[in-house]
């Protein structure tokens, strides 16, 4: 019994992830979170921007809004583009977007692997945590820090 119960307990420490890559950087966000990645869908530019929100999407007679986490990152800020690489988050019962340079893939990762430390400075804002794999470091991205 004690042998199933270890199986259990070693299966509640690894979490899917999806990876991504914005400004040449790797970042995981749990797929417990996500909700739709879109590929090309045109984002509605806010002429006038606000400190967070870049722009919209209109998705299922839903309005999203949309924030370039290159903001949070410390990288160059882009204009937007008709073919944004967008994942769209459900955080607080909310939906938001985030603009990101592309999707790498699904990974598990064993909490065990995490290490909280003092990353980068310019990404320290939205990152609750970091590992290593074959892209070298990985930050994971808290999703309640985005707003």
């Amino acid at each position: 019994m004690s042998a199933l119960r270890n199986f259990y307990n070693q299966v509640d420490d690894i979490s899917k992830q999806l990876m991504f890559e914005v400004d040449k950087k790797y970042f995981l966000l749990s797929i417990s979170y996500i909700r739709q990645i879109l590929q090309g869908k045109k984002v509605e530019y806010l002429h006038k921007e606000s400190n967070k929100i870049k722009g919209y999407i209109k998705l299922y007679d839903k309005v999203i809004p949309i924030i370039d986490i290159r903001d949070k990152l410390g990288a160059e800020v882009k204009a937007i583009k008709d073919n944004e690489c967008l994942i769209i988050l459900q955080v607080y019962q909310k939906h938001v977007g985030i603009i990101v340079d592309r999707v790498i893939d699904t990974v598990a990762i064993n909490h065990s692997q995490i290490y909280i430390e003092e990353p980068d400075i310019s990404i320290n804002s939205i990152v609750s945590g970091s590992f290593h794999n074959q892209h070298g470091q990985v930050y994971i991205i808290d999703p309640y820090r985005l707003s």
